[in-house]
């Protein structure tokens, strides 16, 4: 028995590693096929690394060429990469994954709906949040929440302290990052004593050695996703309106959002509204600020995470590849 993987951004790692780990438990043997994005993020610039993950989680990587004439279920992360399949037959069953909140995006989900013979999309509430109505639609989990993070492991790995406490600031795109003194939230965040991590993506470098923070990361690490093990080994998370909520609510990590976005509505918007999160102005006071640091890292939230999870998204506790690989293996095997 195969599951083929459609890899055209690297991004897709950090869902589908899990899901080869738990097919591999089923002796379900797996296959990675690589396209050109041309972006930062394109398979064909990073070939040592994956082949280094093939060697540690057993699978292989093929050009997606490949896949012509087989007969297996193909994973695929929301459009990315269906123009460079080749023609496919009746057995090459399409299982697409949606990305954060892309599919809420005006006619993203039409990409790929009328293409895919299921979807797996995160939870129920924000499809019918958001008004999508996806055909063949199954509410199975986030694969990427099933990795297991080791915070002792990921500091040394990152080369960052133990014991002093931490904060992560996901930074703003450049579209936005004039909108809010960074500099007076860096320097606030000092004097708090926080050794700052600074996050970016790899397209969106900052050139800033201050705004660089204590530690620097670009696209270190696609699995685990460098976003994923910062914010596991954080104390708190200052956002600017990512979707990287979900991995905050997911990990269980409180955070100062800062309202800079051109629109009114963040992804996700619904995981901003319990007490584990507070929304602060671009024309925000120190005070402001001070204050929500305190009250942020005083208090214990765990009911308030797992109230947003299980209303908004899945329990942490849950096994979403366990639950997504036993549905292939039932429902798309012929």
């Amino acid at each position: 028995m195969f599951l083929d993987f459609l890899l055209h951004e690297m991004t897709a790692l950090r869902y589908y590693i899990p899901l080869i780990q738990e097919a591999r438990k089923s002796s379900i043997k797996c296959n990675v096929y690589i396209s050109r994005s041309g972006k930062y993020n394109d398979p064909h610039k990073y070939l040592e690394l994956l082949s280094l993950l093939c060697f540690r989680y057993d699978f292989n990587v093929l050009s997606v060429e490949n896949l012509l004439g087989r007969e297996n279920p193909i994973v695929t992360l929301e459009h990315s990469g269906l123009g460079n399949l080749p023609p496919l037959n009746k057995k090459q069953k399409i299982i697409t994954v949606t990305y954060a909140t892309n599919f809420a995006m005006p006619g993203a989900y039409k990409n790929y709906s009328d293409k895919s013979d299921c979807i797996l999309a995160p939870s129920k509430y924000f499809a019918e949040y958001y008004n999508v109505n996806f055909k063949n639609t199954y509410f199975l989990g986030i694969s990427k929440f099933d990795v297991k993070l080791d915070k002792v492991q990921i500091c040394k790995k990152y080369d960052i302290s133990q014991e002093h406490k931490k904060v992560l600031i996901i930074y703003p795109k450049p579209r936005d990052a004039h909108k809010v003194d960074l500099h007076q939230i860096y320097k606030d965040l000092r004097l708090k004593g926080y050794s700052i991590l600074v996050k970016t993506r790899g397209k969106d470098p900052v050139s800033s050695d201050f705004l660089r923070g204590d530690h620097y990361f670009e696209d270190y690490s696609w699995h685990p996703h460098t976003t994923m093990e910062l914010i596991s080994v954080s104390d708190l998370i200052i956002n600017f309106g990512s979707c990287a909520i979900e991995e905050c609510v997911m990990l269980a990590k409180p955070v100062i959002d800062f309202r800079v976005k051109p629109f009114d509505e963040r992804g996700f918007e619904k995981l901003y509204h319990y007490d584990y999160a507070k929304t602060l102005q671009t024309t925000f006071t120190q005070e402001e600020f001070t204050e929500s640091i305190d009250f942020l890292t005083s208090s214990d939230f765990e009911k308030e995470f797992k109230k947003a999870q299980k209303e908004c998204l899945v329990d942490s506790s849950f096994n979403s590849s366990n639950s997504i690989i036993n549905f292939i293996k039932e429902e798309l095997y012929s």
